[in-house]
C-alpha cells in the first residue's frame, strides 16, 4: 500500500475527539452558554436602582424633564403658505 492510502485510512478511523468538526459544533452552543452566564453575572453585580418613595420619583421626573427640555431644539412656526417659483430667465 502506498503512504497516501495509509494516511487516508488513518484519517477516516480517527476517534471523534481527534477530529475538527465535533469540537466546532460543540463550541457554538458552549459559547452561547458562556455569554449567557456573563450576562447573568453583569445583571447580578450591577442591579438597577429601585425608586423607593414618591418624593424621589418626583425629583427624578423633574430632572428628566429639565434634561429633555435642554436637549430639544426650540420649535419654530412654519408657514403653511407656499411661495411661487421664481420666474424663468428671459430668453427661454
Amino acid at each position: 500500500m502506498s503512504q497516501q492510502a495509509d494516511k487516508l485510512r488513518q484519517d477516516t478511523f480517527l476517534p471523534w475527539y481527534r477530529q475538527f468538526w465535533p469540537w466546532f459544533l460543540i463550541a457554538l452552543p458552549a459559547s452561547a452558554v458562556i455569554a449567557s452566564l456573563y450576562s447573568l453575572y453583569l445583571a447580578v453585580t450591577h442591579p438597577d436602582p429601585v425608586i423607593i418613595d414618591q418624593q424621589e420619583y418626583r425629583q427624578l421626573d423633574r430632572e428628566l424633564k429639565v434634561q429633555r427640555s435642554a436637549t430639544q431644539k426650540p420649535r419654530t412656526a412654519v408657514s403653511s403658505e407656499t411661495t411661487a417659483p421664481a420666474d424663468p430667465p428671459a430668453g427661454h
